[in-house]
């Protein structure tokens, strides 16, 4: 592997490992390709990202050869989780055991240095989506640290799967108060303002539906209420409802056009319909009068 021009190990790869799983019913494979070196795991990262993702190499073999381990500084899996993610395979599916297992690192330093957990997840290059939907809730504390710093980050994302309003979606399906938070301090310090706000709201419209067929981002239209008493508490009334009304203007005037499907705010209108019924108390009355004010409810 090390002898071989890049080249022609990227294209034969593929064919060096099927004989090797081909000789002692895989046995052969399972030996080999663990006891690979650091450098030719590295090689291997470079030039073919999927073949070095192979089962037979593991997550933690892996992880090792780009240096981290479970005794790894955070700077030391910064850099390796950069590692990972400027040599993805394209296949989120492929990808995922191995953001995991760097995401479970992570997890070592939320207690003591949550800053430097925030800036590794961006200037490393992993996925934020992923990384909010683990179980355990430490990106939720990373992020509640310091939500004007979470903010800056987020609204420095760039990428067409992650925008900060589909990352603040998600978060609100576990923490729609956070979520709201967040959306307040980005409105704060962005130069679009108050369209912040709006984007957002537009990120709920659907969540019947996808709630519905237990698919999608699956936020339960209730979490949507939480989130807008949320905005509510923070910026007032008034300030949701034109956002909600621009949200709807939004939507009619793109369905017009053809750039929609015509019924997305009779969606939005039984996403608020289900959020009602979910809810009760402060949270109900807050979400129901900027709704009613909206024109969104009874």
């Amino acid at each position: 592997m090390t002898t071989s021009p890049e080249n022609q190990l990227r294209s034969d790869v593929y064919l060096l490992f099927d004989l090797l799983r081909s000789a002692s019913d895989g046995g052969l494979a399972s030996r080999v390709l663990p006891a690979l070196n650091d450098n030719s795991l590295r090689l291997l990262l470079r030039v073919a990202p999927a073949a070095a993702r192979s089962r037979e190499i593991g997550p933690e073999r892996l992880l090792k050869a780009v240096g981290v381990t479970e005794v790894s500084s955070i700077g030391m899996v910064r850099a390796g989780a950069q590692q990972l993610a400027e040599n993805s395979s394209g296949n989120f599916a492929i990808d995922a055991a191995y953001d995991s297992a760097v995401y479970a690192h992570f997890d070592r330093f939320v207690e003591y240095a949550p800053t430097d957990v925030l800036s590794t997840v961006a200037d490393s290059g992993m996925r934020f989506l992923p990384w909010i939907e683990r179980e355990g809730g430490t990106a939720q504390a990373v992020l509640a640290t310091a939500p004007r710093a979470s903010a800056a980050t987020l609204l420095q994302l760039a990428g067409s799967n992650e925008t900060p309003w589909r990352v603040l979606h998600v978060l609100a399906r576990t923490d729609p108060a956070l979520a709201a938070q967040i959306t307040v301090e980005m409105s704060r310090m962005d130069r679009i303002g108050s369209d912040v706000t709006t984007r957002m709201l537009r990120e709920f419209v659907y969540d019947f539906y996808w709630s519905e067929r237990n698919s999608g981002p699956n936020v339960h239209p209730s979490q949507f209420a939480g989130f807008v008493a949320a905005l509510v508490d923070s910026i007032g009334g008034q300030e949701v409802t034109n956002a909600l009304l621009d949200v709807k203007a939004q939507i009619q005037s793109e369905a017009d056009s053809g750039d929609i499907e015509p019924g997305a705010e009779s969606a939005f209108r039984m996403t608020v319909a289900a959020a009602l019924e979910g809810v009760t108390g402060n949270t109900a009355a807050s979400f129901r009068l900027v709704m009613v004010q909206a024109g969104l409810a009874d």
